[in-house]
């Protein structure tokens, strides 16, 4: 847990150390196929929960900074705009998947993305998803 000033520099403290434990592992692009599954959903190696669209984006920005240059693929997806560009982006692969918790969760529930390749879960601003409700519910 790591709590500091905005602008301080922990969107790249977490996304810096995950981008290159993905990419040091080879397996990247994830979208079932092959040997990973074959059943089309989106395997994400990394996500990164935000608790709103503007968050989100910012730190996709910052992850496709970190992963230029290399085959780690980020994609953000988020409420309040159109779902259709958002699939088409994750059926090019994604590593790093960003995305705010209604989004997400509708996606899981379409079984269009799984966890099933995650290996980071990163909860950025989660004291901030708990107060808006994010989840409640969840034991």
């Amino acid at each position: 847990m790591c709590c500091a000033q905005t602008g301080s520099g922990k969107t790249c403290a977490f996304l810096l150390p995950t981008i290159v434990s993905v990419a040091n592992e080879g397996v990247v692009g994830g979208v079932g196929g092959g040997a990973r599954g074959g059943d089309g959903r989106a395997r994400p190696a990394i996500v990164v929960l935000a608790p709103t669209r503007e968050l989100a984006s910012q730190i996709h920005l910052e992850a496709r900074k970190l992963c230029a240059g290399s085959s780690v693929r980020s994609v953000c997806v988020y409420g309040g705009a159109k779902a259709r560009g958002q699939l088409q982006e994750l059926a090019w692969g994604v590593d790093v998947l960003v995305a705010t918790p209604g989004r997400l969760t509708d996606f899981v529930e379409r079984n269009l993305v799984t966890f099933e390749d995650v290996r980071y879960l990163i909860l950025d601003e989660a004291d901030r998803m708990l107060d808006m409700g994010t989840f409640h519910g969840v034991n």
